[in-house]
């Protein structure tokens, strides 16, 4: 159970952190000028 916690948690981290990575990807997108 101790294992699910953890991937729960890793998730939980891995969706606040996905919407920034976006962002960054489209921006360089942009700049590049796709």
């Amino acid at each position: 159970m101790e294992f699910l916690k953890v991937i729960i948690d890793l998730l939980d981290k891995g969706l606040q952190v996905a919407p920034g990575i976006l962002n960054a990807v489209s921006d360089l997108l942009k700049a590049i000028g796709v």
